[in-house]
């Protein structure tokens, strides 16, 4: 093999350069935005939240502003609705972030709506709350709302009414991805596909927050919608409190030291799933024999293995949204190497 001479050689080491440089940039563009929902009333900016923003590199926070719920009977001048869970504080480090004002919307709200009316009073309280913390209106809100067939029609003029004051983007259920001609289609600029919350609650064998045999049911390597999405993954845990009427409560975060093989109160009678053997006090609910606590934490492989069937399909995905900041989430679980291993 002849030698090369200079500009041959400088040629090769430019060509190599370059293509080492496009898998490079490939693989940074490959990495997924990364944001996080907020969804407590006081919005706190603790050293740690501060901190897993920073390694993350997140800039924009999805701000849970309120929700809007049926819950008066209606007269001839009021219809019952009211905004309930309504943001009340907010730490002035967030006028740093990219916010986004997420309102959430019963479907018995929807039901009882005057349309036009409830567009109104949305976009009047959601300016009003960005007025107050962030001095200025807020150009995008998201609206989450799990709509039915009976809904629908309702719901999506309700969108289309919103659109004349926002950016809006609406959240997306698994099966209205699987479904889109049954279920229709938002007419919004964004979704976001909620990847958490998809099992049933009283089934004590199976987690209720993610587990991808679910996400396989409905999303396969054909699967497609009609609109770029927003990828949203659960890193909370939550103990779902069962009574001997099949009744459920929900508590935030699993209390893991209540549950030693000592405990006078816990007894464990199946994987993740424990029953009370006395009468106790816990969390603010009083606890009798007969009670079940299932236990539900996702771990990191079951999210990234629910994350690869989402980029195997033909969804068009443009950034992640973990569910939610929090304290006590981001002290407990390993956000920074979740978010590289995506």
């Amino acid at each position: 093999m002849p030698f090369l001479n200079h500009t041959e050689q400088m040629q090769r080491i430019l060509l190599v350069m370059g293509g080492l440089l496009m898998l490079l940039s490939c693989e940074q563009q490959s990495k997924p935005e990364i944001a996080f929902y907020h969804w407590k009333a006081r919005a706190q900016y603790s050293n740690s939240i501060k901190q897993t923003l920073e390694e993350v590199k997140a800039k924009r926070i999805f701000l849970h502003y309120f929700d809007v719920d049926d819950v008066a009977n209606p007269s001839r001048t009021n219809d019952g609705l009211y905004p309930v869970y309504v943001l009340r504080e907010v730490d002035s480090a967030y006028k740093n972030y990219d916010i986004i004002p997420v309102v959430f919307i019963t479907n018995e709200a929807i039901k009882k709506s005057d349309v036009v009316a409830l567009a109104d009073r949305i976009h009047k309280l959601t300016d009003q709350i960005s007025e107050h913390h962030f001095s200025k209106r807020l150009e995008h809100i998201q609206v989450d709302c799990d709509w039915t067939p009976s809904t629908r029609e309702k719901y999506f003029e309700l969108l289309t009414e919103l659109k004349k004051y926002y950016q809006l983007s609406a959240t997306i259920r698994l099966h209205q991805i699987k479904y889109p001609k049954e279920t229709g289609v938002p007419p919004v600029d964004e979704g976001v596909l909620m990847l958490y919350n998809m099992g049933k609650l009283d089934d004590d064998n199976n987690n209720s927050i993610l587990e991808s045999k679910t996400v396989a049911d409905y999303i396969n390597a054909e699967s497609s919608y009609p609109m770029e999405l927003q990828l949203a993954l659960p890193v909370f845990s939550q103990m779902v409190v069962k009574n001997k009427a099949n009744e459920i409560r929900l508590i935030n975060h699993v209390d893991k030291a209540a549950f030693t093989s000592e405990s006078a109160y816990f007894e464990k009678i199946g994987e993740n799933l424990y029953g009370v053997k006395q009468d106790t006090l816990f969390h603010s609910f009083y606890l009798t024999p007969g009670f079940k606590i299932k236990l539900e934490r996702v771990k990191t492989e079951e999210i990234l293995n629910a994350y690869q069937m989402i980029k195997k399909s033909q969804l068009k995905i443009k950034g992640v949204i973990f569910y939610h900041l929090d304290d006590e989430i981001v002290n407990n679980v390993d956000i920074r190497t979740l978010a590289e291993q995506l």
